[in-house]
């Protein structure tokens, strides 16, 4: 899946443009370059970036997927109906064990990484929206890790260029193959995940 309009077709209609990195904003512009890649953005005819604050209200259609094809942009997806779990762990033993716990408690799930070995565990909503949830937590060697679900109001670069300049990496799967998981699940999931990290 390289684009827009592949990923539209699959039945991920809930996307947004994010700015990539290296790219020019308009002048005055209030995001922080170190979020080039992973902010939501439009390119303008200038070529120029500004912030997108109607990502999470636009109606996508297959005409604006083939628009945003064109512009270089990072695809995002909306995590409203699409549940992220965001293993942002640099030790691969651990956030390789996490993600086996997730699939093994919520369900089989493709991975999106960004960069390795932290990664995301993608799912499909079942029930109503739910908001996002953060767990902090040090291991034992006095490293500070962070586990988050990523929920409504948010979204994540599932295709692109990472800020550090290497793609995204993102297992091919179609929307309705995804797993099912409810916001309550999600939760019991994160409880059921701490003394497993102490």
């Amino acid at each position: 899946m390289t684009n827009f309009t592949e990923l539209f077709t699959l039945g991920f209609k809930d996307l947004c443009s994010v700015i990539p990195p290296q790219a020019e904003l308009v002048e005055g512009s209030k995001i922080d370059e170190r979020y080039l890649g992973k902010a939501p953005g439009i390119r303008r005819a200038d070529g120029k970036w500004r912030g997108d604050q109607n990502f999470l209200k636009r109606k996508i259609t297959f005409e604006i997927c083939t628009a945003w094809d064109k512009t270089g942009a990072n695809v995002g997806l909306l995590a409203k109906r699409f549940p992220g779990l965001d293993i942002d762990v640099l030790d691969k033993e651990l956030s390789d064990f996490i993600a086996d716990e997730a699939r093994q408690f919520l369900g089989a799930a493709p991975v999106r990484v960004g960069k390795a070995p932290k990664q995301l565990l993608m799912y499909r909503l079942e029930g109503d929206p739910f908001g996002k949830n953060l767990l902090t937590f040090t291991a034992p060697d006095g490293v500070e890790h962070k586990i988050e679900v990523l929920a409504d109001g948010q979204q994540y670069v599932i295709h692109g260029t990472h800020p550090e300049g290497h793609s995204y990496a993102f297992d091919e799967c179609s929307a309705e193959t995804l797993t099912t998981v409810s916001g309550t699940k999600m939760l019991d999931f994160m409880d059921h995940i701490i003394p497993a990290l102490q």
